[in-house]
C-alpha cells in the first residue's frame, strides 16, 4: 500500500506499535527520568526499593502477561533512576563559612569580571581545625590574584562559601553541573603557588585562535562557537543574542558538532582507500570527534551530541541499523547515570529537547524536500532544523527567562550561513600551522563580525521578543501536546 493512501485509513494501532517497538531506549528513558525527578520529591525507604525491583524482576522473568510485563521493566527502571540519583547526589565535608587550608588546582583561563577573574577547580586536599582529607570538589573560584593562570596548583587559606552566586537560579544551575561551592583567592591567602607548566586542550586552542583575531567582539563570538569558550562574551552581545533567539549559536551542541562531523569526515576521506579503510574511517572520526570535545570544555550538550555520533559511526562500522531517538536516549542515559542533576540543567534541558524535535518533527519534514534543488533544499532545511528546534525548546525558554523569542524562527536560517562559515573556518585555524591558517582566520573573524551585526540590528527591532512566562503546568501541558500530536502522526504514516 502507497504511503499516502495510509493518511484515509485512520489512526492504526498496529503502525502506532511498530514505531513505539523501535524506540525502546527512549521509552525506557521516560520511567529513568520520573525516577530522578522522584527522588527529589518523596524519600523511599531502601528496603521499599529492593522489594519492589525484585518483584519487578520476578514478573518480567515469568513473563506470562505482557502488558504486566511492560509495567515492571518501567517500575524497575524508575527505582533504578531514585536510586542512582541518592547514591551520586553531589556531597561536601566542608563546613560552610569555615576556614581551611585547601590545595587548590585551577582548571579554565580565568575570565575577567568587575573587579575580580572567574574560573573553575577543584579542591585536591583539604584541612580543617578538625577534618583533614583529600578530595575531589569541583569549585568556583573568585580570583583576585593577578598572577594565577590556569593549570596553576595552589595553596592557601581561606573561607569555603556553599553558595556560588546571589541569584538562586544560577546558584542552582552550577550545583546541579557538579559544583559544591566557591572559594577566593587573593594576594593575601595564597600559601604556595606551583606552576605545573600543563595546558588544558581548551586552553592551547584558545591561545591559537587568539593569534587570528583582531576583533574583539568577533574574537568573543569565535571563541564561543568553536571551542566553547564565553569568557569574552560581554553583557551586550549576550543580550542580543537573547533577544533574538539565537543563544543556542553562542553555546556549542549538536548543530555545532555537525558541522565538525562533516569537515572531519571530508578530511579524513583518504583513509577509504586503504583495505578496510571505511571501519577505520568511522574509527578516526570517533576518536577525533572526542578530541575535540575535551578541547572544547565537554559542555553537557556537547558530550551528549558526541555520544549520538559516536552511536552512529559504530552503527556505521558494525552495519547495524541507526536509530535517531535511541542513539539519543543512549546518550541521555549515559549522561544522567554519571549525574542525574544534569535534568534540572537548562541547557542540557534545551539541547535534548531541540533535537527530540528535530528528530520526531523535522526528519520528517526534511524527507518532503529531499528531491528538491540543492539550493532550494539546504534552505528549505535550515528553515525546518531552525522552525522546530526553536518550538521545541521555546516553553523552557518562556519558563526559565520570561520571555518568547518568537523570531528566532525567523532569523535562525540566515545566522546558519554566518555560522556554518565561523566553524568550519576555525577548525581548519586549529588544524593548519600560522601561515596556511590565516585566510581561514580572515573568512572566520568577518563572518563572525557579519552575524554580530545583523544580531545586534534584529536586537533593535522593539517587537522582537514577547515577554511572557510560562508556568511549570503550562511547559508539561505543551509537551504533553506535542507528544500526542507526535504519536498521532506515527499511528497514521509508516517511516521509511
Amino acid at each position: 500500500m502507497l504511503e499516502f493512501e495510509n493518511w484515509h485509513n485512520g489512526f492504526s494501532l498496529e503502525s502506532l506499535g511498530r514505531r513505539l517497538r523501535s524506540v525502546p531506549l527512549f521509552l525506557l528513558l521516560i520511567p529513568y527520568v520520573l525516577g530522578i525527578l522522584l527522588a527529589d520529591m518523596v524519600v523511599v525507604p531502601d528496603w521499599a526499593l529492593v522489594v519492589a525491583f525484585l518483584l519487578a524482576v520476578f514478573i518480567v522473568e515469568r513473563g506470562k502477561n505482557r502488558v504486566l510485563s511492560m509495567v515492571a521493566v518501567a517500575v524497575a527502571v524508575l527505582g533504578f533512576g531514585y536510586m542512582t540519583t541518592t547514591l551520586l547526589r553531589p556531597t561536601c565535608n566542608i563546613v560552610d563559612g569555615g576556614y581551611v587550608t585547601a590545595r587548590v588546582r585551577v582548571k579554565d583561563i580565568p575570565t575577567e569580571r568587575d573587579g575580580y577573574r572567574l574560573s573553575h577547580g577543584v579542591i585536591e586536599a583539604w584541612q580543617s581545625d578538625s577534618l583533614s582529607e583529600s578530595s575531589n570538589y569541583a569549585v568556583v573560584l573568585w580570583i583576585r590574584n593577578d598572577s594565577i593562570r590556569e593549570g596553576d596548583i595552589v595553596e592557601l587559606r581561606t573561607k569555603f562559601h556553599s553558595r556560588m552566586s546571589r541569584h538562586e537560579a544560577y546558584d542552582r544551575l552550577l550545583r546541579n553541573r557538579g559544583f559544591v561551592g566557591g572559594v577566593g583567592i587573593n594576594t593575601d591567602n595564597v600559601i604556595s603557588v606551583e606552576r605545573s607548566g600543563r595546558q588544558t586542550l581548551q586552553s592551547r586552542a584558545i591561545r591559537k585562535l587568539e593569534r587570528s583575531m583582531r576583533d574583539s567582539m568577533s574574537h568573543a563570538t569565535v571563541e564561543a562557537m568553536v571551542v566553547g569558550s564565553r569568557r569574552l562574551e560581554s553583557g551586550a552581545l549576550r543580550e542580543s543574542y537573547s533577544r533574538t533567539g539565537l543563544s543556542h549559536l553562542m553555546a556549542l551542541s549538536g548543530l555545532h558538532l555537525g558541522i565538525v562531523v562533516m569537515v572531519l569526515t571530508l578530511l579524513l576521506t583518504p583513509i577509504i582507500l586503504i583495505r578496510h579503510g571505511h571501519r577505520w574511517h568511522n574509527v578516526a572520526v570517533i576518536v577525533v570527534l572526542w578530541i575535540y570535545v575535551a578541547m572544547s570544555g565537554g559542555s553537557a550538550s556537547l558530550v551528549r551530541s558526541a555520544l549520538m555520533f559516536s552511536v552512529m559511526h559504530l552503527a556505521m562500522l558494525s552495519s547495524m541499523r541507526y536509530n535517531s531517538l535511541n542513539a539519543l536516549a543512549t546518550a541521555l542515559f549515559a549522561m544522567l547515570i554519571y549525574r542525574p542533576s544534569y535534568i534540572y540543567d537548562v541547557s542540557f534541558q534545551l539541547s535534548a529537547m531541540a533535537v527530540i524535535g528535530i528528530v520526531v518533527w523535522g526528519v520528517p519534514l526534511m524527507r518532503l524536500v529531499a528531491h528538491r534543488g540543492f539550493i532550494l533544499r539546504s534552505l528549505l532545511t535550515t528553515l525546518i532544523i531552525g522552525i522546530t528546534a526553536t518550538m521545541w525548546t521555546m516553553p523552557i525558554v518562556s519558563h526559565t527567562f520570561a520571555n518568547i523569542p518568537y523570531m528566532g524562527v525567523v532569523v535562525t536560517p540566515v545566522a546558519m550561513l554566518t555560522a556554518y562559515a565561523i566553524v568550519c573556518c576555525g577548525i581548519f585555524v586549529l588544524l593548519l600551522p600560522g601561515v596556511l591558517a590565516m585566510p581561514f582566520g580572515w573568512v572566520m573573524e568577518h563572518a563572525a563580525w557579519v552575524q554580530n551585526s545583523f544580531v545586534e540590528w534584529v536586537a533593535q527591532w522593539e517587537w522582537v521578543v514577547v515577554s511572557y512566562q510560562l508556568s511549570g503546568v503550562g511547559v508539561a501541558i505543551i509537551y504533553a501536546l506535542f507528544a500526542i500530536i507526535t504519536l498521532g502522526v506515527w499511528s497514521l504514516c509508516e517511516k521509511n
